[in-house]
């Protein structure tokens, strides 16, 4: 359940991650990062449990959720990853589309073991992407395939 959570914030999280044109956006003066390095924010999802707040999360029964969020330089095409409960993806944009890309080792993930991963679902309007240049889409709710490659689980997603 914590990877699904973590995997959809990273996606919801793409209105803030998504950049058009990634290499070309490296060196904009809104850009913080130098050239080459592209602005990223995160969400860190620590807890979601049903424990008590006020006891650390460990005891009671209430509702604990922790996360944080924060901004980062990476490289304007980076890595993916999963380490624990963290999922580290990039999305990319280009006109109408948008490439999202996973880690290939959420399909060897115990919590994904019966899961079709040859398809990727989302709802309308559950992801915006927002860019000076086009201003905000919305990715298209729908079934869309999901490719592999020697890297990544690719999925491409429609914008409107």
């Amino acid at each position: 359940m914590k990877k699904l959570i973590a995997i959809v914030l990273v996606c919801w999280s793409g209105t803030v991650l998504a950049q058009t044109e990634k290499a070309s956006l490296a060196g904009y003066p809104d850009n913080p990062c130098s050239y080459g390095l592209c602005a990223s924010s995160y969400i860190y999802l620590e807890t979601v449990n049903f424990h008590k707040p006020r006891t650390d999360c460990k005891k009671g029964f209430g509702l604990c959720v922790r996360f944080g969020v924060g901004t980062s330089c990476q490289p304007c095409e980076g890595a993916t990853e999963l380490s624990g409960y963290k999922v580290t993806g990039w999305l990319s944009v280009q006109g109408k589309t948008a490439s999202l890309h996973l880690p290939l080792a959420l399909e060897a993930d115990p919590a994904f073991a019966k899961t079709d991963m040859s398809t990727f679902e989302i709802d309308e309007k559950m992801l915006s992407i927002q860019s000076k240049e086009s201003g905000e889409q919305w990715v298209k709710g729908g079934v869309y395939k999901v490719i592999r490659t020697k890297e990544d689980l690719l999925i491409t997603l429609d914008l409107y």
